[in-house]
């Protein structure tokens, strides 16, 4: 979990400086990281950056096969319409 907390904290960072710049997009993302820093490399890194569909509960890869992946949409819950019918008004 605590490296979550870094990617977080990085994407963070990342926004900020992107905005401040009055960037359209970010292109790259380079990372140092020190040995003495407690944080695994292998955890921080995505393993090919492919995009696919996959089917639900089956959140791996098609690319690599990697079970290290982001979910882009799909967890998305939207309340998209509300029918009312009007109340009688009072005699």
């Amino acid at each position: 979990m605590h490296e979550l907390a870094v990617c977080q904290a990085l994407l963070t960072e990342v926004e900020r400086a992107a905005g401040q710049a009055g960037a359209a997009a970010v292109r790259r993302v380079l990372v140092r990281i020190g040995a003495l820093s407690g944080v695994e490399p292998q955890l921080l890194a995505r393993a090919c950056g492919a995009e696919h569909e996959v089917p639900p509960n089956r959140l791996l890869c098609p690319a690599c096969g990697s079970w290290r992946t982001a979910l882009r949409a799909g967890d998305e819950l939207v309340l998209q319409r509300v029918e009312f019918t009007a109340a009688r008004a009072a005699a």
